[in-house]
């Protein structure tokens, strides 16, 4: 059974916060930051004076892209695809535990058919990913090119397990978005990993390019 509580510094908080004076007192008081003139640079300065020996070269002469380019792949399948499906996996755990303990209206929320739904949903889809990466690791380890399975992968497991995540908060309420549980953080965790390591958007472009290709009608 999961018990969840409310610090004594967040109580504290939440009883001496003034409310603002005014409606502009309170936008101006949430407004973010202004943004910089100038954009800080992304990219240190290329130091073009140092020189590798050759002895010490990675790989052949301009093999370092395709090189690269399998680091990447192999990130794609743990930290891209295994990454998102074990947080999913957790969260949705969470997400059964707390229904079955959380009661509204004299009933717990694990008899509420919406939530029942979220949590059907959130397992056919892990379970789908689950087998994806599986098949996809197995056939990276038999040395078969799985670039374009990578690409599947990663795209489906970040968004599966952004879904599953956005469900387990949204079944805990309020308490989801507190930092006593682990969901807020996967939240954010899983929405950068949906960026890194190639976006949605460009890895469907390049996978629809290759199954376009080769497509024998």
């Amino acid at each position: 059974m999961i018990r969840h509580t409310l610090t004594p510094a967040f109580l504290f908080a939440a009883a001496t916060v003034a409310a603002p004076a005014s409606l502009a007192a309170q936008t101006a008081a949430q407004a973010p930051p202004a943004a910089p003139a100038t954009a800080p640079a992304t990219q240190p300065p290329m130091d073009e004076s140092k020189r590798v020996p050759a002895a010490d070269m990675i790989g052949k002469e301009g093999e370092g892209f395709s090189i690269a380019q399998g680091w990447i792949q192999e990130g794609r399948i743990r930290g891209h695809g295994a990454r998102p499906v074990g947080i999913a996996s957790r969260a949705l755990d969470m997400m059964i535990e707390y229904s079955k303990v959380r009661t509204t209206f004299g009933r717990p929320l694990a008899d509420r058919q919406a939530i029942q739904f979220m949590i059907a949903d959130s397992a056919m889809e892990l379970h789908a990913c689950r087998l994806m990466v599986y098949e996809c690791a197995w056939r990276h380890d038999r040395d078969e090119d799985v670039r374009q399975l990578s690409y599947m992968t990663k795209i489906q497991c970040a968004e599966m397990a952004s879904r599953v995540v956005d469900r387990s908060i949204q079944v805990h309420g309020g308490l989801g978005l507190m930092r006593e549980l682990p969901l807020e953080w996967w939240y954010r965790q899983v929405r950068s990993i949906r960026i890194t390591e190639g976006t949605p958007e460009v890895l469907r472009w390049r996978l629809a390019q290759h199954i376009i290709k080769n497509h024998k009608g």
